[in-house]
């Protein structure tokens, strides 16, 4: 009997074993005080070469090693937590209007649109389904395009994916719901200025602060590095550019101020040029 409930917790350990030391990882890497290393978060996921916010983005994320994905959620009009980024379903899926007048076997019936406009195979995926691909494999942040936060953070704690989510949005109301409704989880405010960005610490204690170019100084990152916040920034435009263009001239310009995590459209060319430089694990 005891054989058997050894051989149960070797076979246990084995199957789980993957997922535990990527969840440790990603814990580490997020949480360190040493921040000597960049964090990449990929925009609406690894979309170059799949449809944006889509569970084949998601799957190339994970496998190019990616720290974090950006996706939008919405929710259909029967409830259920969605990935879409417009206003409408027009531009990336076959459909027409609004995500949250269709429901959710409705949503089932369009597919989503590659990157050239052509119609893939993919479906528009759920929140359910974008956890279960990359629990334990990568960070998400959440970019709310919603008010009902409800249906989002019930499916978080139904997946136990408290630990690897954090919610982001400029919306403070939207925030402060959350955290009267779960003060466990993780959010990321958007700011816009200095004295935003000690409001935002003053309300909600984050994790990690977005700001933007405008008034990305080495003063304001070594502050917040040293109140052990993260700093995000989009690194949009010109860095992108330049890194499509076969260069990390601007990239290596732009991180001398210190930004903790930089969100991208180009991921993978983003990761290899850290990692030439030392500054990716």
């Amino acid at each position: 009997m005891k054989i058997k409930h050894l051989a149960k917790s070797v076979l246990f350990f084995f199957l789980v074993s993957p997922v535990a030391i990527a969840q440790d990882y990603l814990q580490e890497a997020f949480f360190a005080q040493d921040a000597s290393k960049v964090l990449v978060a990929a925009h609406r996921a690894a979309h170059n070469f799949a449809p944006e916010n889509s569970l084949l983005a998601v799957e190339n994320a994970i496998r190019e090693g990616i720290d974090i994905i950006e996706i939008d959620i919405k929710t259909s009009k029967d409830g259920i937590p969605m990935l879409m980024h417009d206003g409408t379903i027009d531009r990336t899926t076959n459909g027409t209007g609004r995500l949250e007048n269709y429901t959710f076997e409705e949503l089932r019936m369009l597919r989503l649109k590659n990157v050239d406009g052509t119609l893939s195979e993919h479906q528009i995926p759920t929140l359910e389904e974008v956890f279960q691909l990359a629990k334990g494999h990568i960070l998400i942040d959440l970019d709310l395009k919603l008010k009902n936060i409800k249906p989002v953070i019930a499916e978080v704690q139904k997946s136990s994916m408290q630990s690897q989510v954090f919610f982001f949005d400029s919306d403070y109301g939207v925030l402060k719901k959350i955290k009267r409704i779960d003060p466990s989880l993780y959010l990321m405010p958007r700011t816009h200025s200095d004295k935003e960005v000690a409001k935002a610490i003053r309300i909600f204690d984050p994790v990690i602060v977005h700001i933007d170019p405008s008034f990305y100084t080495k003063a304001l990152v070594d502050d917040l590095k040293a109140k052990n916040i993260k700093v995000w920034i989009n690194a949009f435009g010109d860095v992108d550019k330049s890194l499509t263009n076969g260069s990390s001239k601007r990239l290596m310009d732009f991180l001398k101020n210190g930004a903790n995590v930089l969100q991208t459209d180009q991921p993978e060319k983003m990761i290899s040029a850290l990692k030439a430089e030392g500054l990716h694990h």
